[in-house]
C-alpha cells in the first residue's frame, strides 16, 4: 500500500513521503497476520498507520478496517484533526468517500468498505462489527481487556490482519508483553 499512499496522500500540502522515515514502509509491508511494534515517541507511525488503514478500504472491495485509539474522545480528535483533512486534500480519497457515511466514528469507501473509529475505555465498543484489520494505536494507554476483545472481531473475515503499536511503558505490560511473547520474527530498525 506504500505507494498507493504515496501516490493519492497528502501532508502539509505536498504528497505523503516516507522520506526520512523509512522504516515506516517495512511495517506496512509486513505480511504477517499480526505485527507488534514497539516504538519511540514521535517517530510518525500512527500518521502512517492511519494512511494503512485508509489505503486498504480504498483499495479493497469488503473490506473491514477498525482503528482503536484509547478513548472514544481520542478517536474522535484524531478522526477531525488527521483522517478528515487527509481526506480533504485528496481528489481520490474525496472521490472515493461516500459522504453519506462519513463522520467522526466512521467512514465508507466505495460500495462496500469501512474505517471504523473506536476507543477502548468500554467494553460496548468491540460489539457487532466483524473486520477484516483491527489496528490498536497507543495500546499501552488502552484498556487492555477491551483491545483483547477486538481480536474476535476477525473470526468471520479473511483477512484477519491485526497491527498492535505503542511506546512502551512498564516491561511486561502492554506492547512489551506482546512483543517478549511473541514467536515470529523480529525486525530492528534504526
Amino acid at each position: 500500500l506504500a505507494p498507493w499512499i504515496e501516490k493519492y496522500t497528502y501532508l502539509d500540502g505536498k504528497r505523503f513521503s516516507f522520506s526520512g522515515h523509512e522504516f515506516q514502509r517495512d511495517i506496512l509491508a509486513d505480511e504477517a497476520k499480526t505485527s507488534i511494534v514497539v516504538k519511540c515517541a514521535q517517530v510518525g507511525l500512527s500518521e502512517a498507520l492511519y494512511r494503512y488503514a485508509v489505503a486498504a478500504c480504498a483499495t479493497q472491495d469488503d473490506f473491514t478496517c477498525i482503528y482503536t485509539f484509547p478513548t472514544s474522545t481520542d478517536a474522535e480528535k484524531n478522526n477531525k484533526t488527521r483522517i478528515d483533512p487527509m481526506i480533504e486534500s485528496s481528489a481520490e480519497l474525496k472521490r472515493l468517500v461516500n459522504p453519506n457515511l462519513n463522520n467522526s466514528e466512521i467512514k465508507q469507501f466505495g460500495r462496500n468498505s469501512f474505517l471504523f473509529f473506536k476507543g477502548t475505555m468500554s467494553g460496548t465498543q468491540a460489539l457487532s462489527t466483524p473486520a477484516n484489520a483491527i489496528i490498536n494505536d497507543e495500546y499501552d494507554a488502552s484498556d487492555i481487556t477491551t483491545a483483547s476483545v477486538y481480536v474476535s472481531r476477525l473470526q468471520h473475515k479473511p483477512h484477519k490482519i491485526r497491527k498492535i503499536f505503542s511506546t512502551p511503558t512498564t516491561d511486561g505490560y502492554g506492547i512489551s508483553k506482546e512483543a517478549e511473547t511473541a514467536r515470529r520474527m523480529r525486525h530492528f530498525a534504526k
